[in-house]
């Protein structure tokens, strides 16, 4: 009867309110949807908030619940009292407050704008005694008391400023603080990070943009295709010094890199969930050839790991992989890979040789060793993302020409240099480390047969015209089977790739020091296969172009 009076506009009777009552304790029996609105911690059975819930003066009118009071409330009574139901509910209840703001009234004030002032003073506040608060249970309280009204912009800095203070943050509040874009936007880094660690596909959300963003950088972008020999002094037409001299520089520039530095800080599960990440994203891509994208996310792992080196940040140390880059990044930074840091590089990798039985010497006569069990997780695939970073990688090639001319000049043979056939070694797991990602079988291959005993014999002919050039004497250039070599530049398997960018390197370097017979010969040799490469293949070769385009405008 008094629910019809309420719905004819008529006053409601006496009784009427017990209606409300009952409404609103039912309200408080009803479960709890996860949300943003749950405010009670799981399992923190406190009774004095029990005690609370009874009381009518409890009920928060925000989020679901208040949704659902107000919905439940206007649908069964008349307007006119469902209002002044809600306004009853909602109003300041401090006996000082009505005489106040009668006096305010009387001054001209919009009550709008008292409640807004007195908002403001009163969460300043109450932020102040946060910020005396030390007990973790007294801000647990405090937290469970106030994170229903984190949605309300005037009020979210109130529950904020407790996670703040709170060393470990309750799992279901992380939970409900991951659904909500705008909030988790709000949040502190220290109290984000948190979220992050629980949820790795909210932190894939916020990295993957800042993966392709690094990707899209000025400097990596021109670091993947520039072959050219290192020089700190050389500007090239595009206004760009050689990457490998001056990473760090380049590491401390990149917007990206930064970024993503700062979400990790010293959190090493985040680190971990990123280098997955990464390593996902460069095993599951559908280009069968390593185009820019790829190199790109060999070159982020690398500098990434160096980042923290530079940092000082001790996740770094926890990295298999740490020693690794940062031998390779002094290397680059030196110019050289003399025997002292073939020899940390040597002892790196020695754990994935069968041969760690042999008595250890400077130098295997192989080049550290032959075969390798496979490897039970990543790690090897890994460090061959840190060597097929592209500065690494043209360094590595480099290198591996330099030994071979040592040979040479040495009238050795390319298979009896311990160093060459170690530098090959890399680039093998370098060229191969994706595939050995995707089969997840990692292993330290013995160098390519082929390669020693006919790739670089043929290679080191070159350099024999190149000493006789300097003699004064005439060279057949011709003599060289460019057919031959020519075989190595088009196959795609993962010795004759290793051949493919020694060989690059060397018409770049020929260019470059004026040894121009030699180096038309070589390019004609390049211009006899370009026909047999495969349109997607193709882009293996840009940063070849790039470099030969770069050097040719330079002379």
């Amino acid at each position: 009867g008094d629910v019809k009076a309420g719905l004819a506009g008529e006053a409601p009777k006496a009784g009427s309110s017990t209606a409300l009552e009952e409404g609103e304790a039912h309200d408080q029996e009803e479960k709890q949807s996860p949300g943003i609105e749950q405010n009670q911690a799981k399992g923190r059975g406190n009774s004095k908030r029990g005690d609370k819930g009874a009381n009518e003066s409890a009920i928060a009118l925000v989020g679901g619940l208040g949704c659902d009071y107000v919905s439940r409330v206007l649908s069964t009574f008349a307007p006119q009292e469902a209002v002044r139901d809600i306004q009853e509910k909602t109003r300041v209840k401090d006996e000082r407050y009505d005489p106040a703001f009668g006096l305010l009234e009387q001054m001209g004030k919009e009550k709008a704008d008292v409640n807004k002032n007195l908002l403001q003073s009163i969460t300043q506040v109450l932020l102040r005694k946060v910020q005396s608060l030390s007990v973790e249970e007294n801000l647990l309280d405090l937290l469970e008391a106030s994170f229903i009204y984190i949605r309300i912009p005037e009020l979210r800095g109130i529950p904020i400023a407790v996670l703040e203070r709170l060393k470990s943050v309750p799992n279901n509040f992380l939970k409900q603080l991951s659904a909500d874009r705008a909030v988790f936007n709000d949040l502190p880094q220290s109290v984000q990070r948190q979220v992050w660690e629980l949820d790795k596909s909210l932190l894939q959300q916020h990295v993957s943009p800042l993966i392709y963003r690094f990707i899209s950088e000025r400097s990596t972008v021109l670091s993947c295709l520039n072959m050219n020999e290192e020089n700190p002094n050389k500007q090239f037409s595009l206004g760009m010094s050689v990457p490998s001299v001056h990473r760090q520089t380049y590491r401390n520039g990149s917007a990206a890199l930064k970024r993503v530095t700062a979400i990790i800080c010293k959190s090493n599960k985040i680190y971990k969930y990123i280098v997955n990440l990464c390593l996902t994203l460069y095993r599951e891509s559908e280009k069968l050839f390593m185009s820019r994208d790829e190199q790109a996310y060999c070159s982020f792992r690398s500098q990434l790991l160096m980042s923290l080196h530079d940092g000082v940040n001790a996740i770094r140390l926890e990295d298999p992989c740490h020693k690794l880059a940062w031998a390779l990044d002094a290397a680059l930074k030196d110019r050289s890979c003399g025997d002292k840091r073939l020899s940390e590089l040597m002892q790196i990798f020695q754990p994935y040789d069968k041969k760690q039985g042999r008595k250890k010497r400077r130098f295997d006569e192989d080049g550290g060793g032959s075969t390798s069990q496979p490897d039970e997780n990543t790690v090897l695939g890994e460090m061959g993302m840190i060597l097929r970073d592209p500065p690494v990688y043209f360094f590595l090639a480099r290198e591996a020409l330099k030994r071979l001319q040592r040979v040479v000049e040495h009238q050795a043979l390319p298979k009896q240099d311990a160093p060459l056939i170690f530098l090959s070694r890399l680039l093998q797991i370098a060229t191969d480390c994706r595939s050995m990602l995707r089969e997840k079988s990692f292993k330290f291959y013995k160098v390519d047969e082929g390669l020693v005993r006919d790739f670089y014999p043929k290679l080191a002919a070159s350099f024999v015209d190149k000493k006789m050039q300097k003699l004064g004497k005439e060279v057949d250039t011709k003599a060289v089977d460019p057919y031959y070599l020519g075989e190595w530049l088009y196959s795609h398997n993962v010795t004759h790739t290793v051949g493919q960018v020694v060989y690059q390197v060397f018409v770049i370097d020929c260019l470059a020091k004026n040894e121009l017979d030699i180096g038309q010969q070589a390019l004609m040799t390049i211009a006899s296969v370009l026909p047999k490469i495969t349109s997607k293949a193709i882009v293996e070769w840009s940063p070849f172009m790039y470099s030969l385009a770069e050097r040719l405008q330079s002379m």
